[in-house]
């Protein structure tokens, strides 16, 4: 239904000029402490949801926001103390199914006061992580039609010494930054108005560095990727992310630095194989015009080798996360919960070359926000399982660690927020504690949080919003929740 999903530029601009940034409490602004690695990124995902039926542009711009400042101790390790600035911004911009803009930036500078010595902060300080996903669509949405899209990833996680943000089983508890960009040309045939095949093409370069005990990098990798599959991909302005990938294989190529002064990593170059079935790679949209859904599955296998130490690992693989929220109408002020969590089988390798990984990983949240934004609070988990089968004197310790953050506060208004944090963890950073003793961060925080209100709805729209309140559609899911209008 290209048509109905490729408003006119007229129409599309006055909604857009029509949006008023006006602040108020939002949903998806509130701070991640503990990010995620297989349930799906609804922070960036979602800032782009249409929610309207007939997947018209609704909400062609959209942002959201927060920031504050924050302070803490830890207890049951040094007693570290931590003054901690933090914000948050997020922007989408959405023209179409096939064409649109994700962006999401989020930052927190740890300011330790209790080193007895001024010092002043640097770059290598701040922890945060940058994401932007945008795409361009050429070829009409039309059954039938042949089309191809073009789609660039980029993002950049860092995290400062006494992060605990980042639950990550292949890098020492020491400051590090992880970089990457992809670039994917999609082929389609519309095989519906709002469905196609697909067959994708990707490739993706990654640079990981990470800190050593006296603060100065101590190694990193190299990778690139290239990576293929099959399958079906949904063309709706409710799902803004994701697709069903029926078969697929990647192939990724690493190279360990040799760092001046340390020792060689033990791996030359590695290389690795996955195979993936029934993918439903990370598949986020609306449900409805108040539910939100987030699902990631699949099977396969990998398979990593080493030509310079002749190592080699394969595992069975899986995946399973899913989350679900229930947000606000559109337009209106209300309350929000979710929850979600996520399982998965996986291999890999240390960043530092120095062994091959299997394990699994386990992640899980809860939040709510209540009283129209004057309460609320959430929980995040996660927990990792880490075994090296053919290290013999391995450089990061197995087992499971696990790191587990909550947060609750109280809202002066519906925008600002003051509350408390706690986070408990048996992988403690290197400067706090030694990995595999618990300790515990305790805080207060002070912070504000908006997003943009929705642009009234055209003209257009609401003389047709009219006359379908004297039909209801049987057929579409969200009739139920179209508003009547009566003159």
């Amino acid at each position: 239904m290209s048509s109905a999903r490729s408003p006119a530029p007229r129409r599309a601009w006055c909604a857009l000029v029509g949006a008023t940034f006006v602040f108020s409490s939002g949903v998806a602004t509130a701070q991640e402490r503990v990010r995620f690695e297989e349930l799906p990124d609804e922070a960036l995902y979602a800032i782009t949801v249409q929610r309207d039926s007939d997947g018209t542009a609704s909400d062609p711009m959209r942002a959201n926001g927060y920031a504050g400042v924050g302070g803490s101790i830890w207890r049951g390790a040094a007693g570290a103390r931590i003054v901690a600035p933090f914000a948050g911004f997020g922007l989408g911009v959405w023209s179409s199914p096939s064409t649109f803009l994700q962006l999401r930036t989020e930052a927190i500078l740890p300011v330790r006061d209790d080193l007895g010595a001024a010092t002043s902060p640097s770059w290598r300080d701040v922890e945060g992580a940058h994401r932007l996903r945008a795409q361009l669509g050429v070829g009409a949405l039309a059954e039938g039609e042949t089309g191809a899209d073009v789609e660039v990833e980029g993002s950049m996680l860092h995290a400062a010494s006494t992060s605990t943000t980042f639950l990550r089983r292949d890098l020492p508890a020491r400051a590090f930054w992880d970089g990457g960009a992809r670039a994917t040309l999609w082929p389609r045939f519309m095989e519906k108005r709002d469905e196609g095949i697909v067959a994708p093409l990707s490739y993706a370069v990654r640079r990981v560095e990470y800190d050593g005990a006296n603060g100065v990098v101590a190694g990193g990798f190299t990778s690139e990727r290239l990576a293929s599959g099959f399958g079906l991909r949904d063309y709706d302005g409710r799902n803004v992310h994701g697709w069903i990938e029926l078969v697929g294989v990647g192939w990724e190529h690493a190279r360990f630095d040799a760092t001046p002064g340390l020792p060689r990593p033990r791996l030359g170059g590695l290389e690795r194989i996955d195979l993936k079935f029934l993918h439903l790679d990370a598949m986020m949209g609306a449900a409805s015009s108040d539910v939100f859904f987030n699902v990631t599955t699949h099977v396969g296998g990998s398979w990593l080798w080493d030509a310079t130490t002749r190592q080699e690992v394969s595992a069975f693989t899986f995946a399973l996360a899913a989350s679900v929220r229930q947000v606000p109408e559109r337009g209106k002020p209300g309350d929000s919960m979710g929850a979600g969590v996520g399982v998965a089988r996986r291999a890999g390798f240390l960043a530092d070359g120095s062994a091959l990984t299997q394990g699994w990983r386990v992640e899980a949240f809860a939040d709510v926000i209540a009283f129209h934004g004057r309460a609320g609070g959430s929980l995040r988990a996660a927990t990792e399982q880490l075994s090296l089968p053919l290290a013999a004197t391995p450089s990061i310790d197995g087992g499971f660690r696990g790191v587990y953050a909550t947060e609750w506060f109280l809202g002066l208004t519906p925008a600002l927020h003051v509350g408390f944090f706690h986070v408990s963890t048996d992988r403690c950073p290197a400067v706090v504690a030694p990995t595999g003793d618990w300790c515990h961060q305790l805080g207060v925080f002070l912070r504000v949080r908006g997003e943009t209100a929705p642009p009234p709805d055209p003209p257009a729209s609401r003389s047709k919003q009219n006359d379908d309140s004297k039909i209801l559609d049987d057929d579409d899911p969200l009739s139920a929740t179209t508003p009547i209008v009566r003159h």
